[in-house]
Protein backbone atom coordinates (compact mmCIF):
# COMPACT_ATOMS: atom_id res chain seq x y z
CA UNK A 1 0.00 0.00 0.00
CA UNK A 2 1.31 3.03 -1.10
CA UNK A 3 2.08 5.66 1.89
CA UNK A 4 0.28 8.72 0.85
CA UNK A 5 -2.83 6.52 0.07
CA UNK A 6 -2.34 4.69 3.32
CA UNK A 7 -1.77 8.35 5.74
CA UNK A 8 -4.76 9.53 3.77
CA UNK A 9 -7.04 6.19 4.52
CA UNK A 10 -5.62 7.30 8.47
CA UNK A 11 -6.75 10.93 8.16
CA UNK A 12 -10.16 10.47 6.92
CA UNK A 13 -10.29 6.87 8.82
CA UNK A 14 -9.95 9.25 12.33
CA UNK A 15 -12.58 12.02 11.04
CA UNK A 16 -14.90 9.38 10.50
CA UNK A 17 -14.16 7.38 13.20
CA UNK A 18 -12.45 9.46 16.01
CA UNK A 19 -15.86 10.32 17.96
CA UNK A 20 -17.15 6.55 17.89
CA UNK A 21 -13.95 5.79 19.03
CA UNK A 22 -13.80 7.77 21.97
CA UNK A 23 -16.63 7.22 22.92
CA UNK A 24 -16.46 3.25 23.36
CA UNK A 25 -13.01 4.39 24.89
CA UNK A 26 -15.00 6.11 27.56
CA UNK A 27 -17.38 3.58 28.12
CA UNK A 28 -14.33 1.18 29.06
CA UNK A 29 -12.34 3.57 31.00
CA UNK A 30 -14.65 5.93 32.48
CA UNK A 31 -12.44 8.59 31.59
CA UNK A 32 -12.17 11.52 29.66
CA UNK A 33 -8.41 11.65 28.98
CA UNK A 34 -7.99 8.37 29.23
CA UNK A 35 -10.15 7.82 26.26
CA UNK A 36 -8.75 10.58 24.56
CA UNK A 37 -5.33 9.14 24.56
CA UNK A 38 -6.21 5.31 23.94
CA UNK A 39 -7.47 6.66 21.17
CA UNK A 40 -5.03 8.89 20.61
CA UNK A 41 -3.15 5.86 20.65
CA UNK A 42 -4.17 3.64 18.55
CA UNK A 43 -3.83 6.35 15.54
CA UNK A 44 -0.30 7.35 16.12
CA UNK A 45 0.50 3.57 16.32
CA UNK A 46 -0.77 3.26 13.44
CA UNK A 47 1.32 6.42 11.90
CA UNK A 48 4.15 5.61 13.07
CA UNK A 49 4.27 1.71 12.06
CA UNK A 50 7.50 0.88 9.70
CA UNK A 51 5.53 -0.27 6.96
CA UNK A 52 1.20 0.17 6.56
CA UNK A 53 -0.61 -2.42 7.71
CA UNK A 54 -2.93 -4.47 5.63
CA UNK A 55 -6.60 -4.08 7.23
CA UNK A 56 -9.45 -5.54 5.40
CA UNK A 57 -11.79 -3.90 7.39
CA UNK A 58 -11.10 -0.76 8.99
CA UNK A 59 -13.73 -0.21 11.74
CA UNK A 60 -13.31 -3.52 13.23
CA UNK A 61 -9.95 -3.28 13.39
CA UNK A 62 -9.76 0.43 15.14
CA UNK A 63 -12.71 -0.70 17.71
CA UNK A 64 -10.55 -3.80 18.57
CA UNK A 65 -7.56 -2.09 18.65
CA UNK A 66 -9.43 0.96 20.84
CA UNK A 67 -10.90 -2.12 23.15
CA UNK A 68 -7.42 -3.73 23.76
CA UNK A 69 -5.20 -0.12 24.38
CA UNK A 70 -8.26 1.09 26.29
CA UNK A 71 -7.82 -2.29 28.54
CA UNK A 72 -4.30 -2.27 28.61
CA UNK A 73 -4.31 0.62 30.63
CA UNK A 74 -6.63 -0.63 32.84
CA UNK A 75 -4.63 -3.40 33.79
CA UNK A 76 -1.63 -1.28 33.99
CA UNK A 77 -3.31 0.85 36.93
CA UNK A 78 -4.65 -2.28 38.19
CA UNK A 79 -8.16 -1.02 37.86
CA UNK A 80 -9.67 -3.94 36.00
CA UNK A 81 -8.88 -8.15 37.06
CA UNK A 82 -11.48 -9.69 34.28
CA UNK A 83 -13.41 -7.47 32.47
CA UNK A 84 -13.92 -3.89 32.06
CA UNK A 85 -17.42 -2.53 34.56
CA UNK A 86 -19.08 0.31 32.32
CA UNK A 87 -20.52 3.29 33.94
CA UNK A 88 -23.15 4.84 32.04
CA UNK A 89 -23.76 7.75 34.42
CA UNK A 90 -20.46 8.62 33.35
CA UNK A 91 -20.94 9.44 30.18
CA UNK A 92 -20.33 13.11 29.62
CA UNK A 93 -23.67 15.49 28.46
CA UNK A 94 -21.70 17.22 25.46
CA UNK A 95 -21.11 13.53 23.68
CA UNK A 96 -24.42 12.44 23.09
CA UNK A 97 -24.67 8.42 22.46
CA UNK A 98 -25.93 6.95 19.11
CA UNK A 99 -29.49 6.49 21.32
CA UNK A 100 -29.24 9.56 22.55
CA UNK A 101 -29.42 11.46 19.17
CA UNK A 102 -32.27 9.10 18.07
CA UNK A 103 -34.93 9.35 21.10
CA UNK A 104 -35.20 11.71 23.55
CA UNK A 105 -34.70 11.95 27.08
CA UNK A 106 -37.48 9.78 28.60
CA UNK A 107 -37.19 6.93 26.12
CA UNK A 108 -33.22 6.93 26.21
CA UNK A 109 -33.59 6.75 30.29
CA UNK A 110 -35.67 3.53 29.72
CA UNK A 111 -33.55 1.91 27.53
CA UNK A 112 -30.62 3.28 29.61
CA UNK A 113 -32.12 0.95 32.21
CA UNK A 114 -33.14 -1.70 30.25
CA UNK A 115 -29.55 -1.94 29.36
CA UNK A 116 -27.88 -1.47 32.85
CA UNK A 117 -29.92 -4.89 33.55
CA UNK A 118 -27.78 -6.81 31.03
CA UNK A 119 -24.42 -8.46 32.43
CA UNK A 120 -21.11 -6.08 30.84
CA UNK A 121 -20.49 -8.72 28.01
CA UNK A 122 -23.73 -8.20 26.91
CA UNK A 123 -23.49 -4.59 27.28
CA UNK A 124 -20.32 -3.96 25.44
CA UNK A 125 -21.43 -6.45 22.74
CA UNK A 126 -25.36 -4.25 22.31
CA UNK A 127 -22.98 -0.98 22.82
CA UNK A 128 -21.00 -2.11 19.32
CA UNK A 129 -23.94 -3.15 17.48
CA UNK A 130 -25.14 0.54 18.17
CA UNK A 131 -21.91 1.64 16.62
CA UNK A 132 -23.15 -0.23 13.63
CA UNK A 133 -20.43 -3.38 13.78
CA UNK A 134 -21.95 -6.84 12.69
CA UNK A 135 -21.78 -9.91 14.68
CA UNK A 136 -19.09 -11.08 12.62
CA UNK A 137 -16.80 -7.86 13.65
CA UNK A 138 -18.15 -7.64 17.48
CA UNK A 139 -16.59 -11.53 17.71
CA UNK A 140 -13.52 -9.94 16.12
CA UNK A 141 -12.96 -6.81 18.69
CA UNK A 142 -13.37 -9.04 21.46
CA UNK A 143 -11.74 -11.74 20.36
CA UNK A 144 -14.40 -14.74 20.55
CA UNK A 145 -16.87 -16.73 18.53
CA UNK A 146 -19.36 -15.89 16.57
CA UNK A 147 -21.42 -18.03 17.30
CA UNK A 148 -21.26 -16.58 21.16
CA UNK A 149 -22.26 -13.23 20.19
CA UNK A 150 -24.88 -14.72 17.74
CA UNK A 151 -26.32 -16.59 21.37
CA UNK A 152 -25.55 -13.59 23.83
CA UNK A 153 -27.47 -11.34 21.67
CA UNK A 154 -30.39 -13.34 20.99
CA UNK A 155 -30.60 -14.03 24.94
CA UNK A 156 -30.44 -10.41 25.29
CA UNK A 157 -33.12 -9.47 22.83
CA UNK A 158 -35.31 -12.04 24.94
CA UNK A 159 -34.49 -10.49 28.01
CA UNK A 160 -35.18 -7.45 27.04
CA UNK A 161 -38.51 -7.82 25.72
CA UNK A 162 -39.82 -10.10 28.61
CA UNK A 163 -38.50 -7.36 30.78
CA UNK A 164 -40.22 -4.57 28.63
CA UNK A 165 -43.81 -6.80 29.30
CA UNK A 166 -43.17 -6.22 32.77
CA UNK A 167 -42.84 -2.60 32.99
CA UNK A 168 -46.16 -0.17 33.52
CA UNK A 169 -44.73 2.50 31.27
CA UNK A 170 -46.55 4.96 28.68
CA UNK A 171 -46.90 2.85 25.91
CA UNK A 172 -45.71 6.21 23.44
CA UNK A 173 -42.87 6.26 25.36
CA UNK A 174 -41.76 3.15 25.47
CA UNK A 175 -42.63 2.64 21.37
CA UNK A 176 -39.98 5.53 21.01
CA UNK A 177 -36.97 4.13 23.11
CA UNK A 178 -37.69 1.00 21.90
CA UNK A 179 -38.19 1.21 18.58
CA UNK A 180 -34.56 1.86 17.95
CA UNK A 181 -33.41 -1.09 20.17
CA UNK A 182 -35.72 -3.36 18.13
CA UNK A 183 -34.22 -2.24 14.89
CA UNK A 184 -31.31 -2.66 15.68
CA UNK A 185 -31.56 -5.79 17.55
CA UNK A 186 -33.53 -7.29 15.01
CA UNK A 187 -30.94 -6.98 12.10
CA UNK A 188 -29.01 -9.40 14.27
Amino acid sequence: MERHYYSDLLESSFKQYYASLHRYALRVTADEDDAHDVVSEVFVALWNAERPLDIKSVKPYLFSATRHKALELLRKRKRLSDFPIYSWDSMPLFVPSPLEKLVSKQSAAIVKQLLDSLSPLRKEMIELRLHGLSNREIAEIMDIAETKVEYNMRESIEYLRATVRTLSIDPKTMAEGLALVNIILMIV
